[in-house]
């Protein structure tokens, strides 16, 4: 099945599909743009370490295989603003224009709930881009979570619509390579400029928590290798790795 330049592979569950993306890349070569696309994941893994649970046969999860070697491995958090803009962008045109917002690094949240996340595991050869495979994860018809989980939601607890499934991936995988093929041109400012202005909490005073406790700050910026810059309240700026801080809203 192929929608536009990208090839789709469904199955209807493995143990992470983006484990399933490498076992394919270590056996075969295989095109950029094939999308490993799972009803079900048994050992699904998110952002820094995390696991990514999901209700069989209700949500959208894939990995998508790029290989953007045109792309320096020092700029590579450019890859991870242009996918997250591609899913919002993809949830807001499935939506009728639904305000999602993009949580740093590069989670999509809707009225401050959190419905899709993404994990990025890339391949770097010497000095080099080889590939990478983008795992993302969107909570779409499920409505119910584990209570142990911060602030879930899917597009259905949202909106009361029931989606197909299908037309979702069709819509969010299009709207990720419009994107990619932003970065291939090489229009990172596009890319940044875009990301900032969809940026949940960008210029606004928040409560974050860091390991010195509880504060408020501003968003201020992301730096090029992806760390986020935030202002508090006495004017000093501090920069942080993902796990180091969080926005508490």
């Amino acid at each position: 099945m192929k929608t536009e330049t990208i090839q789709i592979l469904p199955y209807i569950q493995t143990d992470s599909t983006n484990n399933e993306a490498f076992r394919l890349l270590q056996n075969r070569e295989v095109d950029e743009g094939t999308a490993i696309v799972s009803s079900y994941q048994s050992a699904g893994k998110g952002q820094g370490g995390n696991s990514w649970e999901s209700e069989a046969g209700k949500n959208l999860i894939f990995s998508l295989i790029l290989r953007p070697v045109f792309l320096e491995p020092s700029r590579q958090f450019l890859l991870s603003q242009a996918v997250a803009l591609g899913v919002r962008q993809g949830l807001s045109n499935l939506c009728d224009g639904l305000p999602f917002a993009i949580k740093w690094p590069n989670d999509i949240y809707l009225s401050n709930k959190k419905v899709s996340g993404m994990l990025i595991e890339n391949r770097i050869m010497g000095a080099r881009y080889d590939v990478a495979v983008v795992g993302v994860g969107i909570n779409v018809n499920q409505e119910r979570f584990d209570q142990n989980l911060p602030n879930p939601s899917s597009l259905k607890i949202a909106t009361q619509v029931h989606y197909n499934l299908d037309l979702a991936l069709e819509k969010v995988l299009s709207s990720i390579m419009q994107w990619y093929n932003l970065l291939k041109k090489h229009d990172f400012m596009a890319i940044e400029r875009a990301y900032l202005s969809y940026l949940e909490g960008m210029n606004e005073m928040r409560i974050f928590e860091d390991n010195t406790g509880r504060f408020t700050g501003c968003i201020k910026g992301i730096d090029p290798y992806g760390k986020i810059i935030i202002e508090k309240e006495n004017g000093v700026a501090t920069t942080y790795e993902v796990k180091e801080i969080r926005m508490l809203f």
